[in-house]
């Protein structure tokens, strides 16, 4: 941003103009506006203009709640540094940070980012960042860390019946369901989740507890983040079906491979059906 542009931001807060006004106007975020006020000698800080619900996660027990956490535990960001206290949920998904803001009530529009013009970023991306000490304390009893990517932790204290809404949350903040074409076959799944080591081993055990699919080999990435990959249809059938169905809360086009590879028929389902067609034919 150039100086001319401060300058008018910070003539327009003195003549009164709110922070959230200037935000809407110059389609930047409420606190790079603190930011430059502060850098041009205004006393101030950034307060919460707007109410929403900050007790959300002094307990885990609805489905959204168990959801939204596995979304911010793979996806999102807290800082808690300096007095500074701020949830951030990103995507070029829109409706994951919109998950959030429906779990607290957020009673603004999403921060809207644009790839127009931007050589670096290739998709527009939606973010909801709050700032509540409250929420941040919440979620960091619940694991969420600070400067995370390879120390998450696993909740451990989910009630029966949310663990499943909880690790949807995380395939879908950062895992990838995938359909492979074959020749002359039916395509074959894969299933796919990033994460600490710590996650993704309880997931894993969690997969081999209830689903009884067998462990298997955590990769590591370049980067240091653990991967955790399973192939096969009648596994990633039995997987999508424990995550994705009877649900309520999920990313649309990951629940839509979900329910294709739900759909997928064996072989010997496929020759039953022709040999069903053949009688039907000759009746």
């Amino acid at each position: 941003m150039n100086l001319a542009t401060e300058l008018e931001i910070c003539n327009k807060y003195k003549n009164g103009g709110s922070p959230s006004k200037i935000t809407d106007e110059y389609n930047i975020n409420q606190y790079a506006i603190y930011r430059i006020l502060k850098r041009n000698g205004f006393n101030t800080r950034a307060k919460k203009t707007h109410a929403y619900k900050e007790d959300v996660f002094d307990s885990v027990d609805t489905e959204l709640k168990a959801y939204v956490l596995g979304l911010i535990t793979s996806d999102g960001y807290i800082a808690n540094k300096n007095n500074r206290y701020i949830v951030q949920l990103s995507s070029t998904d829109k409706e994951i940070p919109s998950f959030l803001a429906e779990l607290i009530e957020y009673p603004r529009p999403l921060y809207f980012i644009s790839s127009e013009g931007v050589t670096r970023r290739t998709l527009d991306e939606w973010r909801i960042m709050i700032c509540s000490k409250r929420l941040v304390l919440a979620l960091e009893k619940l694991g969420v860390v600070n400067n995370k990517s390879t120390r998450e932790v696993f909740y451990e204290g989910m009630p029966e019946g949310l663990t499943r809404h909880y690790i949807r949350g995380i395939c879908d903040g950062d895992g990838y369901l995938g359909l492979y074409p074959v020749k002359n076959s039916i395509p074959q799944s894969s299933i796919g989740i990033c994460g600490s080591m710590h996650i993704l081993k309880a997931i894993s055990g969690t997969f081999d507890t209830i689903l009884n699919v067998p462990q298997t080999k955590i990769g590591i990435r370049d980067s240091g983040l653990a991967i955790l990959q399973y192939r096969g249809n009648r596994t990633a059938k039995t997987i999508c079906k424990w995550l994705y169905t009877d649900c309520n809360y999920y990313l649309p086009r990951k629940h839509a491979i979900a329910q294709r590879i739900l759909d997928l028929k064996t072989p010997k389902e496929l020759e039953i059906e022709k040999q069903r067609s053949l009688q039907h034919a000759l009746f």
